[in-house]
């Protein structure tokens, strides 16, 4: 390796948790990806690059493949020629002239395999794997991960922190080591055109985080919501040092850190203006609160008046998770009281102009009138808010909730796009634009 593999870069973090370093036998470490097909019984191949079939013939650059699969085995068609491979199919990547194209096209893609291609017949679909280097690996990763539009310095700690997840990653007891989806990382080959995140990629080459002598489990999230969470949170694995749950303001700045928002006012003059199903969740909360002081209990003969108070608690872990769970809020509310038959009615109170019109029972409704005092009630934000405000970002409900008091409203807001653990894209991104911060420092 160029740098030598004794390379340690001057970088300790944390107490010493990261080293910054050189990863042993980095250069010479070969990935295998799955590839996803979208036909599993037909694959488009465009040869741009020194490739040999089964070690028995060769292609010539520009020649267009087909290979498919017919009964139990596969067939490979070029031109008027057609070989019929059986059960396996390889085209293994030779070395070709300087400044040339080294790669296959697969259905017409504009982007680059740069890899040998495993082709085999199984469970009645074709399977499509790629070998190829960890460093022309991540030229189809970065760029697909994180926007080529991002500052090289983010970059850069993206190339390190997918170099050392694919490193971590390499899985000897089966055909591949990854997928090319989101569940591993995305990968979708080589475009010239990312010039930025392959300089990144160039000047980190082989370059890894490790912890305590070994490759560091280097996770990366979209936007975290504004704190980190913790790998045991996320998975219920293993509890790891250097993945916690910790303030991050870097992605809470970020503009682009995805949110979703719901506006609750302070007066409320038409009821109309709150989601329905908020409004009946509320007035259910408030009716079991005041049938004890002799009100209905019935939505219907209750009216939101105004909301004087609003937070968050009861989060889902310990402390400093924000994770939470409830909303409380404390709320004006008109009602009616329920009056033995006998009682003369109240002649000096004013009806509520929007109070529903009394109905014929055992019992006489005096007029509605508004409470003395507020009510306070707690509300489920899982899963009862979240979906009636369409305030949901990820599927595992891990947002990070809080609530903003402005002078006329309360604003609630969701945030977090991914488990949230490990390095924050969006964190890292303001990191550097806003603060000049290195790759070095962000990582």
């Amino acid at each position: 390796m160029k740098r030598g593999l004794s390379l340690f870069l001057c970088l300790v973090l944390t107490g010493s948790l990261f080293v910054f370093s050189a990863a042993v036998g980095a250069e010479h470490a070969t990935v295998r990806i799955l590839l996803s097909l979208a036909d599993s019984q037909r694959i488009e191949i465009g040869v741009y690059g020194a490739y040999l079939c089964n070690d028995s013939f060769s292609f010539q650059r520009g020649e267009k493949l087909a290979v498919t699969l017919q009964g139990s085995g596969i067939v490979l068609s070029s031109g008027g020629m057609v070989y019929r491979a059986g059960n396996a199919l390889r085209l293994e990547r030779h070395t070709a002239a300087e400044g040339l194209e080294n790669g296959l096209r697969l259905n017409e893609s504009l982007n680059l395999v740069e890899g040998d291609l495993y082709i085999t017949a199984h469970e009645g679909q074709l399977r499509a794997v790629t070998h190829l280097s960890v460093e022309n690996y991540l030229k189809g990763v970065v760029p697909y991960e994180m926007a080529n539009s991002f500052p090289l310095e983010v970059l850069k700690a993206q190339a390190v922190a997918a170099r050392t997840y694919t490193l971590r990653s390499l899985r000897p007891d089966r055909d591949f080591d990854m997928t090319d989806t989101p569940n591993d990382q995305v990968y979708r080959g080589y475009h010239d055109e990312h010039t930025q995140a392959l300089q990144a990629i160039r000047e980190t080459e082989g370059l890894c985080l490790s912890f305590q002598g070994k490759l560091a489990q280097c996770y990366y999230t979209a936007s975290n919501g504004g704190q980190t969470e913790s790998a045991l949170h996320a998975w219920q694995r293993e509890s790891i040092p250097y993945l916690t749950v910790k303030d991050d303001p870097y992605d809470a700045e970020n503009p682009e850190s995805i949110r979703r928002t719901y506006r609750l006012p302070r007066l409320i003059p038409d009821e109309n203006t709150l989601n329905a199903g908020l409004l009946t969740l509320i007035k259910t909360a408030v009716g079991q609160q005041i049938a004890k002081q002799g009100y209905d209990s019935d939505p219907a003969w209750l009216r939101l008046r105004g909301i004087a108070a609003a937070e968050v608690h009861t989060p889902r872990y310990t402390d400093p998770s924000r994770l939470m769970t409830r909303l409380r809020l404390q709320v004006s509310v008109s009602a009616r009281r329920l009056q033995p038959a006998d009682t003369e009615a109240n002649l000096f109170v004013t009806p509520d102009p929007q109070a529903p019109a009394s109905s014929q029972s055992a019992a006489q409704w005096g007029n509605m009138m508004p409470l003395e005092g507020l009510v306070t009630i707690d509300l489920p934000l899982y899963p009862e808010i979240e979906q009636m405000l369409a305030l949901s970002i990820n599927p595992k409900q891990n947002e990070v909730v809080s609530v903003q008091q402005s002078q006329d409203a309360f604003l609630l807001t969701f945030a977090r796009y991914g488990h949230g653990v490990g390095l924050s894209q969006r964190g890292a991104e303001w990191m550097a634009e806003q603060y000049g911060m290195t790759c070095q420092d962000i990582l």
